[in-house]
This record gives structure tokens, sequence and C-alpha cells, in this order.
């Protein structure tokens, strides 16, 4: 079981489906804000249907460098993270 989180920010990778959506599940159910990356449309309308509060979605691959660059951007300029599920 997970502790109150409320005000911690993480980032959670690959949350589309499976262990990567299940734990933004569980981030956002015990308070956390959550920075979540996704590749398609559908995945990011899917998060912010369910989680819009709580949830900044952030389009990213993995495997494109520039990609990554501009995400980090984003979350840095946004505060510090909590932690980080890769």
């Amino acid at each position: 079981m997970l502790l109150n989180m409320t005000l911690r920010t993480y980032l959670v990778t690959g949350t589309s489906s499976g262990i990567g959506r299940a734990c933004v599940d569980e981030l956002v159910r015990t308070g956390a804000r959550v920075w979540a990356t996704v590749r398609s449309d559908a995945d990011e309308k899917a998060l912010l249907r369910d989680h819009s509060d709580h949830v900044r979605v952030l389009r990213m691959d993995l495997c494109d460098p520039e990609s990554i660059r501009a995400a980090g951007e984003r979350i840095v300029a946004d505060g510090p993270l909590r932690g980080l599920v890769n």
C-alpha cells in the first residue's frame, strides 16, 4: 500500500496500458500528480478522460532523443520530481 503522496509529482513512462497505466492509476488514487508519457492521441485522450485533474500528458518516444529532450525541459520547468517509474 502506498502512503499519501499529496503534492508529490512523478514521471511514469509507457502509460498507455499495462504496468505503466496501473502505476498512473494508483499514484493518482493516492493524490499524487503524474507526468504520463504516451505516443498516440487515443492514449492521451484516455488518460485525460480518467485523470484530467492529476495527470499531465507528455507525447514522448523513448527512441527519439529530441522527444526526450523536449519532455525533460517541460518537466524541469514545472518543478522537482519525487520519483520515476520507467
